[in-house]
């Protein structure tokens, strides 16, 4: 033997992960087979596709500034009212007449805007978690993790790796993370207990990533319930009503369209405040609802914080926590989930006992050459490349 070495090598974490993204995607690939890779394709580009939907009309009421418009006008109202007593007032005082009447009040309507606009400035977690279950208080030091610290390189191989983004793998690699990391339903025992809203998240503990998936169920949840509202003639009939019966308390009649506007929006908050809380306790909520669906009347507005857990209600055909986070997880960068995936593993290993287990330590290819002179007359070179298929 002349001389031997390495030509090339390749690691688990080298191109941001892609030998780790595309090995998770072959294995699922040839778990579920070809029919199972279709079935799992439908539903979640179904899913997708209305979520992104009811993300769309999430931002639109949210946008409208529906709130903000009712502060204004309210605060005019209450302005101009004022203003016109003590005008009345002094035409009295000018004309020498002192009245010992009373003025008029018109009867105040049940207005619930006030109530929920303060529901709404409560932390998400206190709002949506059903009472009696404890709450990971978990952390991880994330510049120990992959994404957090100076990961090794492995060697330029002549046959590089080819990235793979088609949408057909990045939904295979979400279900094995779904398969295998914990969540708020089923948490891990190993690393952060709520792996997958760290996928979502990012954060470096679990009331973080939680708190991030709450606000966004609840963002999401608020849109469809916002659309859901608007296109129900007997409910908007109703706030309508209401509205009109608040404005002309507060003297403004014209107010009433900006008063409705902030009503609709504050039963699709309250709604999807009880939606979540059901995802939370385990039960499950259409994406899309019917009137049959709807758990909290305009009436009971006002009592929202009273009925968090009598007015909920499960819904069978509906989908599950489980569900809802994998579609949220779905708009996540395919770079941000492969490092965020390669973390909870690393870390799950670690914890499992393997304290010195690096993920960018890990070969899956190598190249080596060997220059060998054979019976003291033939020289020849032997390269060899091994990887796992």
């Amino acid at each position: 033997l002349h001389q031997s070495g390495l030509t090339g090598y390749r690691l688990l974490t080298d191109e941001c992960g892609e030998v780790f993204y595309q090995q998770i995607v072959q294995y699922m690939q040839e778990t579920l087979g070809s029919q199972g890779v279709q079935l799992l394709l439908n539903k979640m580009s179904d899913r997708e596709r209305k979520t992104e939907e009811a993300d769309l009309k999430a931002k639109q009421a949210e946008t409208g500034g529906s709130i903000d418009r009712y502060d204004s006008e309210m605060n005019q109202a209450s302005q101009k009212s004022r203003q016109a007593a003590q005008e009345a007032e002094n035409r009295q005082q000018q004309e020498g007449q002192i009245s010992t009447q009373p003025a008029p009040t018109q009867p105040q309507a049940d207005n619930p805007i006030s109530i929920i606009k303060r529901i709404m400035k409560m932390g998400i977690l206190e709002l949506v978690l059903p009472p009696g279950r404890e709450i990971s208080t978990r952390t991880v030091s994330k510049d120990t993790m992959v994404s957090g610290r100076q990961l090794q390189q492995g060697m330029e191989m002549p046959d590089g790796v080819t990235a793979d983004s088609s949408y057909t793998s990045g939904v295979l690699f979400q279900q094995y993370l779904m398969n295998h990391l914990g969540n708020y339903t089923d948490p891990s025992k190993e690393s952060l207990a709520y792996q997958m809203e760290y996928v979502f998240g990012g954060r470096d503990n679990d009331i973080d990533n939680l708190k991030s998936v709450a606000s966004k169920l609840l963002f999401i949840r608020e849109g469809v319930n916002f659309a859901c509202l608007m296109a129900d003639n007997v409910k908007r009939t109703e706030a309508q009503a209401l509205a009109a019966a608040i404005a002309s308390g507060f003297l403004v009649p014209p107010a009433a369209v900006v008063i409705e506007s902030a009503l609709l929006l504050c039963w699709a908050f309250a709604e999807s405040v009880l939606d979540v809380r059901e995802l939370f306790a385990g039960g499950k909520i259409p994406l899309v609802k019917t009137s049959a669906d709807w758990q909290i009347s305009l009436s009971n507005l006002s009592s929202l914080m009273e009925g968090l857990d009598s007015m909920r209600k499960n819904n069978d055909h509906g989908l599950s926590y489980e569900d809802y986070l994998q579609v949220l997880i779905l708009p996540v960068s395919k770079e941000k989930k492969v490092m965020r995936a390669m973390d909870m593993i690393e870390d799950a290993i670690r914890k499992k006992g393997r304290a010195n287990f690096y993920m960018d330590s890990c070969v899956v290819a190598l190249e080596a050459f060997a220059e060998v002179k054979a019976n003291r007359k033939k020289e020849f070179q032997v390269i060899r490349q091994y990887c796992y298929e």
